[in-house]
């Protein structure tokens, strides 16, 4: 899905038989992936489903020829196992 500005909606799901374990709904923009809201199911929590998802997010990023993943704030364990490198947080304002 894509509007007048060049902004595209990308949604990942991560399900097991009947199950959804995880959910990241971003966007693309100038050829950026900003992983915007995520979600999980807790009873999966011993299975770190936002972590294995969050490596077929990038997987996924990378299959459409995106190089550069955000994954905005905050910084998580999940985040941190696929990446050392943190930014200090500033007021963004992105206008579309």
């Amino acid at each position: 899905m894509a509007d007048a500005v060049g902004v595209n909606l990308l949604g990942f799901s991560f399900t097991s038989k009947d199950n959804e374990l995880s959910t990241q709904w971003g966007f693309r923009y100038l050829g950026r992936y900003y992983a915007y809201m995520s979600g999980k199911n807790p009873r999966f929590d011993e299975f770190s489903p936002g972590r294995l998802h969050l490596g077929m997010v990038i997987e996924g990023c990378k299959s459409r020829s995106i190089d550069i993943v955000e994954l905005m704030a905050p910084a998580s364990d999940y985040k941190r196992t696929w990446s050392d490198r943190t930014r200090r947080l500033h007021n963004v304002a992105m206008p579309f």
